[in-house]
């Protein structure tokens, strides 16, 4: 174990059984007597875990708080009191503390603050890591997961992204289709045009074809000018077709002659007019079972289906549960301007 661990206490006898605590259980451990020198530890030692009081006759825990935080947020700060007051503790968790401890502080208690203090440390750079790592090989920020099946997930988009092929994405609710769908917009030949997303099963069945396609004057009851559908739109772009298993019949029909021959005409119109569009599409549905139930065309699910990413439930990719977990703290501190700096085991 080569974690380092800055301990600070003015009071001598508290210093030295912190001090034995931490080193019994195999941490590199650095006493200090006060504020000051504790900064001149802290620029020499880069500590991993800093534990200090918060009443010093210099400076104080607090102060020494607010100048670490800012100089490496990577460290993790353990206050100890023996005066606990509800706003410090406040105060201390605006500014960054990973936990307050009063006094008299249990041993078993110092030494599991400190092991979740580290695990919280590790979880923070792993995160960034994986972050800049998937950035630099992907250009995708959005999608988070160190698992094998998310890799394989990463190594997919990168390689269809720069073709011209349809791809079809399978998964539940919620395990961020349309992520993806937009990682491999993101990548591609494409990027600099629109990507327009298209709920199939929001939308009303009689009014999806309107909408991706576009009516002529007069071609329904409403329809009082010519409306560009979102293929004219997306020319040179991709549309995202979301919830495709939820297309009726006769749309399938319709699309089935966009894929093939990348045409279309405007409801109501003559007109054709050649559609320069990639189709991603996505579903929950077991889209198999529907072809056999007759209702899903088989010749469409071929030609939506150039490539196929399975997204798997996050029941069956656990490990990245922290990662996610720690994003959306970020992104919640973020919308909200609340600083949210750990979360506990049993929420985990």
């Amino acid at each position: 174990m080569d974690k380092k661990i800055l301990v600070v206490d003015d009071k001598r006898s508290e210093l030295e059984a912190m001090v034995e605590a931490l080193q019994k259980v195999g941490y590199r451990v650095f006493p200090a007597s006060g504020g000051q020198e504790a900064l001149n530890l802290f620029e020499d030692v880069n500590p991993d875990v800093i534990i200090t009081d918060i009443k010093m006759p210099d400076i104080d825990g607090m102060e020494l708080l607010k100048t670490v935080t800012g100089a490496n947020p990577y460290t993790q700060v353990i206050l100890i009191t023996g005066y606990p007051k509800a706003e410090d503790t406040v105060k201390a968790a605006d500014i960054g503390a990973f936990f307050y401890l009063p006094k008299p502080i249990s041993i078993g208690i110092l030494r599991e603050t400190v092991k979740r203090a580290l695990e919280n440390q590790d979880l923070r750079i792993q995160n960034v890591h994986l972050q800049q790592q998937v950035d630099e090989k992907y250009g995708f920020s959005n999608i988070l997961g160190n698992s094998k099946s998310m890799q394989e997930i990463f190594r997919t988009i990168k390689l269809v992204a720069p073709t011209r092929a349809t791809v079809l994405i399978c998964g539940d609710s919620g395990t961020g289709k349309e992520l993806i769908a937009r990682a491999i917009h993101n990548n591609s030949p494409r990027k600099k045009k629109l990507f327009q997303p298209v709920n199939c099963a929001a939308i009303p069945k009689d009014i999806l074809e309107s909408e991706l396609f576009g009516h002529e004057p007069g071609a329904f009851t409403g329809a009082i000018g010519r409306r560009r559908g979102y293929f004219e739109l997306a020319d040179g772009g991709t549309i995202f077709l979301d919830e495709i298993g939820e297309m009726s019949p006769d749309m399938q029909v319709k699309l089935l002659r966009v894929l093939e021959e990348r045409e279309f005409m405007r409801v109501g119109g003559n007109q054709i007019i050649k559609a320069d569009v990639r189709i991603i599409s996505a579903t929950n549905r077991n889209l198999e079972a529907a072809m056999k139930d007759g209702e899903f065309r088989e010749d469409l699910y071929y030609r939506l289906s150039g490539f196929q990413i399975n997204v798997p439930p996050l029941r069956e990719h656990r490990e990245d549960i922290p990662i996610l977990v720690y994003a959306f703290i970020q992104q919640f501190s973020e919308e909200n301007e609340k600083k949210v700096t750990k979360i506990t085991r049993p929420a985990m």
